[in-house]
């Protein structure tokens, strides 16, 4: 996982996402922020979308009943890294 990603996300993200209270998340997934996506900064692996939309979800039961629409940003190469990808996402 990519800990500054992580880490930045607990410290600052995640708690403002939980004050904020939302009742229903809506989801623009991309991946961009891969490390074998040649935009990539982030340099993100599967196991970072896994976490993240983890703590969305949880985030979603909290305050939400579960309410979480997710939608695919834009089209992904055709390989094997893009279909582990999309598991990792949507897997929650």
């Amino acid at each position: 996982m990519a800990g500054s990603f992580a880490k930045r996300s607990k410290k600052h993200w995640l708690p403002a996402l939980g004050r904020f209270k939302p009742e229903m998340i809506f989801i623009s997934a991309g991946f961009d922020a891969h490390r074998d996506d040649d935009m990539a900064s982030l340099s993100l692996v599967e196991s970072d979308y896994a976490w993240v939309t983890g703590r969305i979800k949880e985030i979603a039961e909290q305050h939400g009943k579960g309410r979480i629409v997710s939608t695919l940003e834009r089209r992904l190469r055709i390989d094997r890294a893009g279909t582990q990808r999309r598991r990792a996402c949507f897997a929650c």
